[in-house]
């Protein structure tokens, strides 16, 4: 099996708290204009090459004792179901934390990569409205939006931990309360990533950065803690008992 490929390497910023050897995937089926692999993500040619799997394995195992996890992201590695879910064997075979960094817009791949694979942790983006944020036009991105909620249902399901980025901008944070409104049911089973980064751990939500170019201006804190709590129906009694712990 040959895979689409940029690179293979070791990071300590990725993953929170872990040394992670990261596995980027060429093409996406999105645009989003805050992309920072946006290179990866059209499959340029200056990055982007084909090598048989068997060398991206024996890059892992290489790693083997050096890194924490495994993280496979892009572009987007669910257009390639089949070589994701072997990396992430592999990474679990090796006794690594297998990650799957996703657009999660494609549920039938996210099946086939959980059928043939343990994954530990789902990290993806709350693209939000999906018709600024994921560079489609707004039919195109309606569908996919649809199929982020189908591919978290599933993910919530499946997956012992799922991350939620919240990228934010300045002109779009009241936008957001309809469709952050949708994803409230999960709230008991994720871990919710916004930006900028407020300090507060009496929340289910851990609240930490999250880097996008798209911020010129601080969000003012209240005004993100705003739409934490009522876009995502946070009250008093859904914070977590143990204040300070953080997940």
């Amino acid at each position: 099996m040959r895979v689409r490929l940029a690179g293979v390497g070791h990071s300590t910023i990725d993953i929170v708290g872990d040394v992670s050897l990261v596995v980027w995937l060429c093409g996406c089926n999105l645009r989003c204009p805050f992309c920072h692999n946006w290179k990866i993500a059209r499959n340029d040619p200056a990055l982007c090459r084909e090598v048989e799997i068997e060398r991206v394995l024996e890059r892992l195992e290489s790693a083997r004792g050096l890194a924490d996890s495994v993280l496979v992201t892009g572009g987007e590695p669910l257009l390639q179901p089949e070589a994701t879910a072997a990396i992430l064997s592999k990474a679990s075979e090796l006794g690594m934390r297998p990650v799957l960094e996703s657009n999660l817009t494609i549920p039938e791949a996210l099946r086939t990569v959980l059928d043939l694979a343990f994954v530990n942790e789902i990290v993806t983006d709350i693209k939000v409205p999906p018709e600024a944020m994921m560079g489609l036009s707004p039919e195109v991105a309606r569908r996919a939006w649809s199929s982020f909620l189908e591919s978290l249902r599933i993910a919530v399901e499946r997956v012992p931990r799922v991350t939620l980025r919240l990228p934010i901008y300045p002109g779009e944070l009241r936008r957001r309360d309809t469709y952050l409104a949708r994803i409230g049911r999960y709230l008991e089973q994720v871990r919710s990533i916004v930006e900028p980064r407020l300090e507060s751990g009496e929340c289910r939500v851990e609240i930490v950065a999250v880097e996008t170019e798209m911020v010129e201006t601080p969000v003012p804190p209240a005004e993100l803690q705003r739409i934490i709590e009522t876009s995502l129906g946070l009250t008093e009694g859904s914070r977590h008992e143990d204040r300070g712990r953080r997940h």
